[in-house]
């Protein structure tokens, strides 16, 4: 028997969106059915698309009559996306399962052909189609209860909106999502009993939850083995019944003789505002944009509304990081984000306002910047890599100001990860190897085996110049105190022919302009030296003066104290009595 899961959610919900991104990460489905059109499958994949960028909508219409269409709109936050995206990504199936709008669509389904309310319940409504405003008053209690059933638990419970209740239940039930949705299935089960719809809606009701249950016996049929099915909290507690005795045959009565019309879809550009209450739209949110904005920009904003003494907002502002950080895949605004917040975790605000939820903040990032650093740094021009580069210093920076050796350690793990890369750009990676050099987290004979290995011949010099820009930029102490590493680079550069050395000596110098002019002075006066080392080196040529050393010992004597008289150090044991007497 395959394992099927329902994730009731809240349309447009980032905390929604956010707790069913952790379950589908646990359950990892092979199928993955969600509410939605299935007359659009077939463009499922192309939310994948380098250039769909929501919000979007698809669009489903009557090629003879186009006035008769239904809009679906989707945002970075809404959970149907999400669940697209991730089916896609991990090499699901991935099917739309609500009631075909062929049907719904067809002259004589459900209710008179020209009664706007020939829209699916959470589609976008008929007159928003042609930009009409909507003049019905306020809906009955039972419509609007089935439309937004988590804001009206909210409204019951004596929060201001849907969203923060969703996140007041996720919190009090410990971040355990899976025992979330069956709270919400629990509740929807108890908020059905109490709602009467009329014939119209009754009718349309049955016939999609219809569909939607007969999709998860064919899906269940097919050999799947977990099943997760996506939809409004509404529909759980009916859609739960789908291998219930005797269902099939009441389901395929409903469906039968169902009126049918030809539809074609697409995809359409949408907007925040129409995704907005204000617009008409029933299924919509608030302050869309609000939730799409960047983690980096939201992330600016907390430190000035604490400076404010505006805790209370920058408790949203918080809340709305959390639910973009959760379902962005964009690493580098995420980094961009974590050094203002280190900062104000390690500092505090001048109103000496609590940071301990930004501090938890932080730590959440640190851990999706890490698993995502290999696949943002890939396929750079040099442009980009400079920008990535720098992100790599900052969060760097972040980490180390936190103090704490778990995150570090995570942070480390994502870096070892980026420095194993061979074909990402050189400057990103040998900045990752010069952090972890650094940190001391891989020694100076690593190092310098990664430098060999970089500035081989089999690499292209550019490609290795890059690599030695990222390694050494802005600092020389790795060539002056990495014991070994000075050498290789002056036999990298050394074994260059004529016109590649020229063609390489503009981005040499550009790097080692870099350095500061104390730290550039040290390693030529190492490379005049016999060997070539850097100071500390003990490479052939270097000769160690025990005499010379012997004379500073008294006066360090002085300012130490004396040893112990039956201890004897390399360089006592010959040394003469005049000097150990200090004379």
């Amino acid at each position: 028997m395959p394992d099927i899961r329902l994730f009731g959610i809240r349309h447009h919900g980032p905390g929604s969106a956010r707790s069913l991104r952790a379950a589908l990460d646990a359950l990892d489905p092979d199928c993955l059915l969600i509410e939605g059109p299935p007359d659009a499958d077939a463009l499922i994949p192309l939310s994948l698309r380098e250039g769909m960028a929501p919000p979007v909508a698809l669009l489903v219409y009557r090629p003879d009559r186009p006035r008769d269409c239904a809009f679906f709109p989707f945002a970075d936050f809404s959970p149907e996306w999400v669940a697209m995206r991730h089916g896609i990504a991990a090499g699901a199936s991935v099917r739309f399962i609500d009631l075909p709008h062929a049907n719904q669509l067809a002259d004589g389904f459900g209710v008179p052909e020209e009664s706007p309310e020939a829209a699916p319940i959470d589609a976008e409504p008929l007159a928003e189609a042609t930009d009409t405003p909507p003049e019905d008053g306020p809906a009955p209690a039972p419509a609007a209860i089935r439309r937004d059933p988590l804001g009206e638990l909210a409204a019951a419970a004596g929060y201001p909106d849907g969203e923060r209740w969703w996140d007041a239940l996720v919190e009090s039930r410990a971040g355990a999502d899976g025992d979330v949705f069956a709270a919400i299935g629990e509740a929807m089960t108890a908020l059905r009993e109490g709602a009467e719809l009329d014939a119209d809606e009754a009718f349309r009701e049955e016939a999609r939850e219809a569909h939607m249950r007969a999709a998860i016996r064919k899906a269940a049929k097919e050999g799947f083995a977990r099943i997760a099915v996506v939809c409004g909290a509404w529909h759980v507690p009916a859609l739960a019944r789908h291998d219930a005795k005797g269902q099939a045959t009441a389901d395929a009565a409903t469906l039968k003789n169902l009126p049918k019309t030809k539809v074609a879809a697409a995809w359409a550009p949408w907007s925040y505002e129409r995704l907005a209450f204000a617009s008409g739209y029933r299924a919509g949110v608030l302050s869309p944009e609000w939730y799409d904005s960047r983690v980096a920009e939201l992330s600016g904003l907390i430190g000035t509304l604490l400076d404010a003494d505006l805790a209370g907002a920058g408790a949203e502002v918080i809340r709305a990081i959390n639910d973009r950080a959760a379902l962005s895949a964009d690493v580098f605004d995420l980094m961009e984000a974590l050094p203002p917040l280190a900062e104000l975790a390690r500092y505090g605000s001048v109103r000496s306002s609590d940071t301990a939820p930004v501090l938890a903040v932080v730590r959440g990032l640190v851990p999706r910047v890490a698993a995502g650093l290999v696949a943002a740094c890939q396929s750079l021009d040099d442009d980009a890599a400079a920008a990535a580069k720098g992100r790599l210093v900052a969060v760097s920076g972040a980490v180390a100001l936190i103090e704490e050796p778990e995150l570090k350690a995570v942070w480390q793990e994502g870096l070892r990860g980026l420095a194993d890369q061979e074909h990402a750009h050189g400057r990103v990676v040998g900045r990752a190897v010069r952090l972890l050099f650094d940190d001391r987290a891989v020694a100076a004979e690593e190092a310098g085996d990664r430098m060999r290995l970089s500035l081989s011949r089999a690499a292209a010099p550019p490609a290795a110049a890059a690599w030695i820009e990222g390694f050494l930029e802005d600092s020389g102490t790795a060539l002056i105190h990495g014991q070994g590493l000075l050498p290789v680079v002056d036999e990298w550069l050394c074994g260059l022919d004529e016109d590649t050395f020229t063609e390489l000596l503009p981005l040499v110098r550009r790097t080692f302009a870099t350095i500061a002019p104390a730290e550039r002075r040290v390693i030529g006066e190492a490379l005049t030296r016999p060997g070539g080392g850097a100071p500390g080196d003990t490479a052939p040529g270097r000769v160690f003066d025990a005499e010379r050393a012997a004379r500073v010992l008294p006066i360090l004597r002085l300012l130490l104290g004396p040893a112990p008289a039956a201890q004897d150090t390399p360089f006592t044991q010959d040394i003469p009595a005049t000097l150990e007497d200090g004379r």
